[in-house]
């Protein structure tokens, strides 16, 4: 294999041209990421560009994509954040499949004890499940 740097990507991706995005022409994983052995490990193709460019990500930090594209390995399309991050940035977007206004998310953790998860979720539109979740903390750990 030839040494890895920028260059590498971009001769084994091709450039979207109304994007800017360069798309990787190698393995693809089930969930959508661009794959690709580095030191005797698969990982994720943004990932090692991002570490042959900068080195590992801090601990607790991630290397995500601005352009939302999974298969892009354009270094100027990558960021590094914490999960709570690209969380955040997937909702902002519009994103998330359980992506619902914050505002929904205060709300419905002001009606805490006020009334049953059931109630609650038919007042938002919401599962019960999802209502659980939001009050218990484990969504939207992030909105107060």
């Amino acid at each position: 294999m030839s040494a890895l740097d920028a260059s590498y990507f971009e001769r084994r991706s091709f450039p979207e041209p109304n994007s800017g995005c360069w798309l990787w022409e190698g393995s693809v994983s089930t969930q959508g990421y661009g794959r690709m052995t580095f030191k005797g490990k698969n990982r994720n193709a943004h990932r090692v560009l991002w570490i042959v460019m900068h080195g590992e990500p801090p601990e607790g930090q991630m290397v995500c994509h601005k352009c939302d594209v999974r298969v892009c390995v354009n270094p100027d399309h990558l960021f590094l954040g914490t999960n709570q991050d690209n969380m955040i940035d997937m909702v902002r977007k519009g994103r998330a499949p359980f992506a619902y206004p914050m505002e929904t998310v205060r709300s419905v953790r002001q009606l805490r004890g006020t009334a049953t998860h059931a109630e609650i979720g038919r007042r938002f539109g919401l599962t019960k499940t999802a209502v659980k979740s939001l009050l218990k903390g484990t969504s939207w750990r992030w909105v107060s």
